[in-house]
């Protein structure tokens, strides 16, 4: 037994067929991700895990504030299929602007990040 998911299945040719599934313990699911932080750093890769709430990354040993930490948090998706990890903040770079870009599941989702 799972305690996040569906299945959605549909009758086609005389069967059914599933045509999309997630189960999970965990709302929102792990998986390949990155941060577009700009500059001589560009995009970093991260693997996200399966988690709930919060999630905080390490910054890259590239970074300005090498010390800091990327934070997102699992909230609904666009699409309302399935919970993913959404960028919150990073202090990694105390001032320069920058884009977080994360790619979930085929999903893309950029951010613009001011001055700060």
């Amino acid at each position: 037994n799972f305690s996040y998911g569906h299945i959605k299945m549909v009758c086609a040719d005389r069967a059914w067929k599933v045509t999309d599934a997630f189960c999970s313990d965990h709302r929102c699911g792990g998986g390949p991700g990155s941060v577009n932080f700009g500059g001589k750093l560009s995009k970093v890769a991260y693997q996200l895990p399966a988690g709930d709430g919060f999630l905080e990354l390490n910054c890259p040993s590239g970074a300005r504030s090498p010390e800091g930490k990327v934070h997102l948090e699992c909230g609904p998706s666009e699409e309302g299929k399935r919970d993913i990890w959404h960028f919150v903040n990073q202090t990694c770079q105390a001032c320069a602007p920058s884009t977080a870009t994360f790619t979930l599941d085929g999903h893309n989702l950029t951010f613009e990040l001011g001055p700060g």
